[in-house]
């Protein structure tokens, strides 16, 4: 079964989308993304779920790149999860190393069209 790591502080868009999603994959949440970091050094996913602004610590564009620093042979495909709808800011999502971007609120199906598009 393929991983999925998802960092949302959000209780519940957080058991929303494990909800939507665990029938099929494994799934790892965390609210706070240096956790999700600390996870990363032992274990390997298929996908990342990133919100962006997450209330502790880092923020979800911090963390993609801190992974990206920390973990260079790992490419894992990430989506960004966010409120932000303004083509701006989701442009710079996409430049950070995103390879989706979706806007809440999403339905099941918008969040599981992208998952079964970038899974490795």
């Amino acid at each position: 079964m393929k991983k999925i790591l998802l960092i949302e502080d959000d209780e519940i868009t957080r058991g929303i989308v494990l909800s939507w999603l665990k029938e099929d994959f494994e799934i790892k949440a965390y609210s706070i993304a240096e956790e999700a970091i600390v996870d990363m050094e032992t274990s390997d996913y298929s996908l990342l779920l990133v919100d962006i602004n997450l209330g502790k610590g880092i923020n979800g564009v911090k963390f993609l790149k801190e992974t990206g620093t920390k973990f260079p042979g790992k490419r894992v495909p990430a989506i960004a999860i966010t409120a932000y709808a303004l083509q701006d800011e989701i442009r710079d999502f996409f430049k950070t190393g995103f390879v989706e971007v979706l806007v809440k609120p999403f339905t099941r199906n918008e969040l599981r069209r992208v998952v079964a598009k970038h899974i490795l």
